[in-house]
């Protein structure tokens, strides 16, 4: 970047270059005479013992030499190409030392060398050296090829850095476009997952359940187990004795109406859903015939003159006995405490 800066710099400022180089200074010397120093020679050049000293910094004032050569002055030189030949142009020269010294003094001899007079020029109308035009001329040609340098070095390279940033861009673009897609597909993967546990979790609680029904059910059996046990016991005296007299232990029912039972026989058939365990002559126990458990749950209306509840239709039940007694007067079984049945 900064060779770049310094050549077009240069190419700015080349026509002032090519004006420098034009003209050029040369050196005016003197001789040093006899009894001469600084103080003594500046006046006779119009200069100062300041600028002779700068001017020759290795020679003081005080070890001038006769014959030794100082620089008391500057003249211009121009060069120019007039008709394929170089013409040098120089101010007027300094006078002679002699010329210039003040009245009186003879005992220092002239220093300089004799005026020479300027060299006749052999065109009467010379152009210039330089001219504004042409300066002008040259700072636009300069500005101009600093425009076309400034396009090629830095505008074409910003476009270049446009596109490839450009390129990285789509780039950066279609690395998060991907990104965006697995995500999402990571994220879908993620919500069939939970979704998949959050099923088996509910799974998981509808088997607790399942576990906890079965073990309540578990505990009424053996409860109902345990009781039957005593009223087997209490129910085989009975029969035992019922034995004895030849009379029927067991009486099935189809139904019950208006607290009566109707159709008992001594066996089961394919409408029976009540069981009656004698337990004497004129009185029973009242249960459900267990095979009946199906129909019951289809059709709870079987249940008519019990006392029921229905909880579910899992073909579980639940049966508090009742007690029946015959009626002497008609021979019928009459309903004197109703059953109490579940349905879960």
């Amino acid at each position: 970047m900064v060779n770049r800066l310094t050549f077009l710099f240069v190419l700015l400022f080349l026509p002032f270059l090519i004006k420098a180089q034009g003209n050029r200074e040369a050196a005016i010397y003197h001789t040093v005479q006899k009894d001469e120093w600084y103080s003594k020679i500046a006046p006779l050049y119009n200069t100062k013992v300041d600028s002779l000293e700068k001017w020759n910094p290795n020679v003081e004032s005080n070890s001038l030499t006769v014959g030794q050569r100082i620089i008391v002055g500057w003249k211009e030189v121009v060069k120019e190409q007039e008709h394929d030949e170089k013409i040098e142009k120089t101010p007027e020269t300094i006078l002679d030392a002699g010329a210039k010294q003040p009245k009186g003094d003879t005992n220092v001899p002239p220093s300089s060398p004799p005026r020479e007079e300027p060299k006749p020029d052999p065109d009467p109308t010379p152009s210039p050296s330089y001219s504004w035009v042409w300066l002008l001329f040259g700072m636009v040609i300069g500005l101009a090829l600093g425009v076309v340098l400034f396009y090629l070095l830095f505008v074409k390279k910003l476009k270049a850095d446009n596109r490839y940033l450009e390129i990285e861009l789509n780039q950066l673009k279609f690395d998060l476009n991907s990104e965006k897609t697995s995500t999402g597909s990571e994220l879908s993967r993620l919500r069939s997952k939970i979704q998949t546990i959050e099923r088996e979790k509910q799974r998981m609680l509808e088997e607790n359940v399942s576990l906890g029904e079965e073990i309540d059910r578990l505990k009424a059996a053996q409860s109902r187990m345990n009781e039957n046990g005593t009223e087997k016991t209490r129910v085989s005296i009975n029969q035992a004795a019922q034995q004895a007299s030849g009379a029927s232990l067991v009486l099935y029912a189809d139904a019950i109406i208006d607290d009566y039972f109707v159709r008992i026989s001594e066996s089961p058939n394919e409408d029976t859903i009540f069981v009656l365990n004698l337990n004497g002559e004129n009185s029973a126990n009242i249960s459900i015939y267990k095979p009946a458990y199906p129909r019951i749950v289809a059709n709870p209306s079987f249940l008519e003159g019990c006392e029921k509840q229905i909880l579910g239709n899992t073909m579980q039940l639940d049966v508090t006995e009742g007690k029946a007694q015959r009626d002497v007067s008609n021979g019928k079984w009459k309903v004197i405490n109703k059953l109490n049945v579940i349905i879960k």
